[in-house]
């Protein structure tokens, strides 16, 4: 969307997404059947992900940007909006490389294949978890342990390092919309909310309804 087309987007196997319209849908007799068929998929899922899988995508339910498959291993409760679906549409075949990558190599990386692509820059977008746990922090010159169960102020900020921030752990609504709300409550508490105190920070931290949210996964 932004206009860059000298690009590559490699991946594993696609994701399989809801439809956003279809999730959101009006009272219709045929989204009443839709949403039936829903909740059968669901009980279903108890016994057979394939089963479940196959009742999903002939109610129209289901959607995935690429080659379409049955393996419900990689759904993650995502949603795609007709937009989203339409920009994912438009990103040109022999750009789309299927496989997983494996290490760095001086000109891009490798796959599990054994194939090489080169690249400049790297970007991971590698799905719920983050990674966040696997970095060294400091805080006033000292190092900072992070607290994987941490309650999150606003299930967002780390209460205690109030700079740093999650937003997977941001429970607003699914998918990329996530990311937009995340950068607004950045604005909020960068610019907009009163400074506070750490102390104050991890007090309303621990009066705010909800448990713990995976700091880690987000899940």
């Amino acid at each position: 969307r932004e206009g860059y087309k000298n690009f590559e987007w490699v991946m594993p196997k696609p994701y399989i997404f809801w439809k956003y319209e279809v999730v959101c849908h009006d009272r219709s007799l045929k989204n009443t059947l839709r949403g039936w068929s829903t909740i059968v998929a669901a009980l279903w899922s108890l016994i057979s992900k394939n089963i479940s899988g196959l009742i999903m995508w002939g109610s129209g339910l289901a959607v995935t940007y690429g080659i379409p498959h049955n393996d419900w291993n990689k759904f993650t409760f995502g949603l795609l909006c007709p937009t989203q679906r339409q920009d994912l549409a438009a990103v040109p075949k022999e750009v789309q490389i299927i496989g997983r990558a494996t290490r760095y190599i001086s000109s891009g990386i490798e796959l599990e294949s054994g194939q090489k692509v080169d690249a400049d820059v790297i970007i991971w977008a590698t799905g719920c978890e983050t990674g966040i746990d696997k970095l060294q922090y400091e805080k006033d010159g000292e190092y900072y342990n992070l607290n994987k169960c941490a309650k999150m102020l606003n299930h967002f900020l780390y209460p205690d390092f109030p700079v740093f921030a999650n937003g997977s752990a941001l429970f607003t609504t699914f998918g990329p919309v996530r990311a937009v709300n995340a950068a607004d409550l950045a604005v909020y508490h960068c610019c907009i909310r009163e400074k506070l105190e750490e102390d104050k920070l991890i007090r309303m931290a621990s009066w705010q309804l909800g448990g713990s949210v995976n700091s880690v996964s987000s899940w």
